[in-house]
């Protein structure tokens, strides 16, 4: 997952929706503003003491921020979900959509491949056999000469 683009794209956008970036309506323009955010290892983390003092000081606001339609945390929090996880041509499923072909071409390959391997392996033998054979005809041939050889070494004598 190192440099991926997906879990670059994540980050961002969790950190954007975290941050407040962007043009939110009302008294609250982010998450930490009511004590909630990420930690460096991006877990949520929600201060309870500074959540209850603006709950306590101003509920109307902090309904509104979590709760405003179209604008509200959950309704752009579930926006940047769908974008990466949603059904339609989300982030991960476009991801996992391309790893699926990559995985079915890789198989086609490694098919072609074995075909190919198998059939170099059956010339291969083919050769070896054709070799073991000259070289039994070659040790017959031999065994046969040295018998001549040998006859002929005692009709001269």
């Amino acid at each position: 997952l190192f440099r991926s683009v997906e879990v670059l794209r994540i980050q961002q956008t969790f950190g954007e929706l975290f941050s407040g970036r962007g043009s939110i309506p009302g008294r609250f323009k982010s998450p930490a503003e009511l004590g909630i955010s990420l930690d460096d290892q991006g877990k949520l983390q929600v201060d309870k003491t500074r959540f209850r003092a603006r709950m306590n000081e101003e509920p109307d606001a902090v309904k509104e921020f979590f709760g405003k339609e179209n604008t509200g945390f959950s309704a752009r929090a579930k926006k940047a979900i769908d974008r990466l996880s949603g059904t339609g041509n989300s982030l991960l499923l476009t991801k996992s959509q391309t790893l699926q072909t990559q995985v079915e071409q890789n198989s086609v390959r490694i098919e072609s491949l074995n075909a190919r391997l198998n059939k170099q392996r059956e010339r291969l033998l083919n050769q070896f056999y054709k070799m073991e054979e000259s070289i039994s005809k070659i040790h017959k041939n031999s065994s046969t000469v040295a018998n001549l050889s040998h006859l002929l070494q005692n009709n001269n004598s």
